[in-house]
This record gives C-alpha cells, structure tokens and sequence, in this order.
C-alpha cells in the first residue's frame, strides 16, 4: 500500500491538517441514484470526516411530456434535451441521444419507431428508428414549440409561444407556418380527425379549424387563465385543463363551454381520455384527478407525492402514465387505484441537509466557487460515464461543458474520481450525469474554493495509514 500512496501529501498539507481539524472544510454533498422517485429522509455516513446529513432527495431533470405507443413502448423528454424509451412498459427506461441541450416539451409517435419530440428555440427532432437517432428538423422558428401531434407519419402539427402554429404533410421534411389569428403562447394541440383540430393556450385562448389547418377560428372558453392541455374523442366532444384547476368540457367542437369541478386549485397541465366516460387529468403538487362520467365528477387519486405532474397518458382504461418534475416518472395498472414510481436512468439528485429548491435558492444570491468535484461509486464502470456542467460563464451565458472526470491512478481507489476544474455554482448550476448504470449509486462532494480535504477521496484504510505518514499530493489533486 505504501507504494501505492506515497506522494500523496505535502508537509505543507499535512500541517494545516495536524494544527486543525477543521481547516479543510466539509463539502456540500450530492447523491445520485437510478431510481425515479425517492422521497424520504435519509442519513448519509461519511467514513472521512464523520459527516451526516439529512435531506430530501430532489431532481434538478424535468420530464415534460410523455408517450406510450402501446403497452410497451414508451418515450419521455425532458429539459436539457432528454429523451428516455421504454421498450418493457417503463421497467427500464433508457437514455436516448437528443443532440441538443435545449428543453424539449412534447412528443408523439405514430408507431413504435416513427415519432417527433418539439421544445424550446423552435427545435423539432423525428426518428424512424424507435430513438435509435434522432434527427433534427427545420421549423423555421425560434420560439419555443410547446406540442407536437400527428395524424399518421406524413402530417403532423406542433403549436408554440407567440401564437405559432405549424404544419407538415412530409413528415416534417418541410413545415409551414398556418395563421393563427393569436399572438400569445399555444400550449397544446389535439386533432380529433384529418379536418378537426383544436389547439388551447395563454388567457383562455382556443383555436378551432374545420379544413385540417387552412384557417383559424378563435373561440370563447369564458377561461381568463392559461389552459394548457386540450384533448377531444370526437369531433364534438373534448376536455381542457389549465391553471388554477380549471377543467372546461364541450359537446358541441368547442362553440361552448361548460366548467366542470375539479375540486383543486393547484395548476393541471395535462388532460387524457381513453373514450367518452374515461380519462385523467395530472397538475402541480403530484395531483391526479379521474372520471368515469365524462368530467361530471372528477375523483382525486393518490399519487403519492407533492412534485408538480406534467403529462398523463393512458394506454386503455387500467395502463397509465405520468411524468413530472424532479424525474417523476409514475404507473398503474389499475385505472389510477394506486400509482407507484418507476426507475429512471438520468435522475440527479441533489443532497445537503435541506431541500433542493433551499439551496438554489441561497447559492442565487451567495454563489460561490468550487474548485474540485470528487466523485465516488461503489461500481467502478460508472467512473467512466461523463459528466455535464451546466454553468453561468463571466457573460452570464448558458455553457454547457462535458467533463471527463480524472480516475485514480491506483487500483484500490477505482471506486472514486476528481473533476479538477474551478467554476463558480449558483442557483442556475447543474451537474448531470449523462449515464447511470444498474445498481450504481453515486456520490458528487462539491468543495469550495481552499476547502478540499485530501484525504476525503481516500479509503477508510488508506486515510487511517496517511495519518501516520507524510507523503505528497500528486499534481491532479493540488488544491
């Protein structure tokens, strides 16, 4: 072991340490793990320093919309460029490669290997291979694009901000911008058949054609907030939600309204039915509503968490789906009776004594900088996976920089890395780790500017053994 670690420790190093314990300060800690959903308290141990921290798992990922074509195959994207596929009904879910960083907010397949995803900065992307790759195509705009919908591989539309409307007739080789009479935000878009569309947004906005997208009429949903998913069964009868829990039905294409109770003032984000009777509806604060009679009465169901719920599908009246903030992904099997969480490969989860959203927001206005990342996981294949940083550069721009974190170059710390690097956190930092393998969990310690304790990468043994000797830092650890 001796000559495994010698040159470890400068006497210089080693000094500071002796005179006073706590000269190298503790990190701020992080966990990440390939669960979808982990709530409870926990207390992580710390060999090293004798640290224990409780705190509540959160995600910095989230999943914005999600698709099942069958009862199989399944896809979710997410910020940052997310996209995850299912091919066993969400038991796994695996990272897809999106090619870009900008959030994508919807997604729609016609068949378990045609489908498109849209998002922010007017990005569309299409596969003919289950997500295999993913190509980008030419909106035209640079908008966000907040829905994509598609009647059969060559037609399709997606509906963004700045009242945008688009549509294809080549599988989005081309597309074409429609007039849609609005210049406020569009954030949903459904069509009940090849000439019956309707497409919902800001301040109560409804749009409705008749001729698959030639012309727009705007109609009155007597909603002053922003409704934000629109759904139809027919060409007469559909449902949207929207903020404050607002749930408006029509029998009549959308000439009228009615409001239905649903009981919630939290925000809903997504509406799905499964025929005229049966459908869901999801919102902020994990909330999940039901009906079997068309909306007359909505039912609460437990979801069993409070992260705020983005988009619902259901495959047939017992197999459904949500998505949501913080990497929630959730199942059932039973029509909404009881949702349980699923595994997500790309869940990073902040951990450091108080919640996630406490920390932003004291790095907002304190940031600080970090000098050293040390990564450690108990499987030593997941030290190969590269890292994302996502970090305000001196201009205050959005850079997003891939890390290949520096291995141990002994064999008995391959359970541990060191991203050397000094960059300032701030409310707005991320680190993400691109892949995380089965069974892996992994711990990230961001230290601070002169806070980094040599000894904090080391072993149990290895640390009891440095203490009795005086050995030399190697260059990729100088602090």
């Amino acid at each position: 072991m001796e000559n495994n670690i010698k040159n470890w420790l400068t006497a210089d190093d080693w000094l500071k340490y002796e005179r006073d314990k706590n000269y190298f300060k503790k990190p701020y800690f992080f966990r990440i793990v390939n669960l979808g959903i982990l709530r409870e308290n926990v207390d992580f141990g710390n060999a090293y320093n004798n640290m224990t921290t409780n705190g509540i798992i959160l995600s910095t990922v989230i999943y914005s919309g999600i698709f099942f074509v069958n009862s199989s195959d399944g896809f979710i994207v997410g910020d940052t460029g997310t996209i995850l596929g299912t091919t066993n009904g969400g038991t796994t879910w695996t990272a897809q490669t999106s090619g870009i960083t900008n959030n994508l907010n919807s997604v729609y397949f016609v068949d378990a290997n045609t489908g498109w995803t849209c998002g922010d900065g007017g990005q569309i992307l299409s596969t003919t291979n289950g997500g295999t790759t993913w190509t980008a195509q030419t909106s035209g705009e640079t908008n966000n694009l907040n829905s994509v919908f598609f009647l059969n591989a060559n037609r399709g539309y997606v509906c963004g901000d700045g009242g945008n409307i688009l549509r294809t007739i080549d599988g989005g080789t081309t597309w074409t911008a429609q007039k849609s009479g609005v210049i406020g935000n569009l954030n949903s878009v459904h069509f009940s058949n090849p000439d019956a569309g309707r497409v919902c947004g800001d301040t109560g906005t409804i749009l409705r054609t008749t001729n698959g997208g030639t012309t727009w009429t705007v109609l009155t949903s007597g909603v002053p907030g922003n409704l934000n998913s629109v759904y139809f069964v027919s060409a007469n009868t559909g449902w949207t939600c929207g903020d404050s829990g607002v749930i408006i039905v029509t029998a009549n294409g959308g000439f009228s309204w009615t409001t239905q109770t649903s009981g919630i003032t939290d925000n809903l984000n997504s509406v799905y039915f499964v025929d005229a009777n049966t459908g869901w509806t999801c919102g902020d604060g994990g909330q999940i509503l039901s009906t079997t009679n068309g909306g007359t009465t909505w039912t609460a169901q437990t979801s069993g968490i409070t992260n705020n719920l983005n988009s619902v599908y259901f495959v047939n009246s017992n197999l459904g789906f949500n998505c949501g903030s913080e990497s929630i992904v959730l199942a059932t099997s039973n029509g909404g009776t009881t949702w349980s969480g699923q595994i997500s490969t790309t869940v990073t989860s902040p951990i450091i004594g108080v919640t996630y959203r406490e920390f932003l927001q004291k790095t907002e206005f304190n940031p600080f900088v970090v000098r050293k990342v040390v990564i450690v996981s108990s499987t030593s294949r997941q030290m190969e996976s590269p890292l994302t940083l996502i970090y305000r550069d001196s201009n205050g721009k959005r850079t997003d920089e891939v890390i290949i974190p520096l291995l141990s170059p002994y064999q008995n710390l391959s359970d541990r890395a060191v991203v050397d690097k000094e960059f300032t956190w701030d409310g707005y930092t991320t680190i993400r780790i691109r892949e995380l393998f089965a069974g892996a969990s992994v711990n990230i310690r961001i230290y601070p500017e002169n806070e980094f304790n040599p000894l904090n990468i080391l072993s149990d043994k290895e640390a009891e053994f440095l203490e009795k000797k005086q050995y030399k830092l190697p260059e990729w650890l100088h602090t």
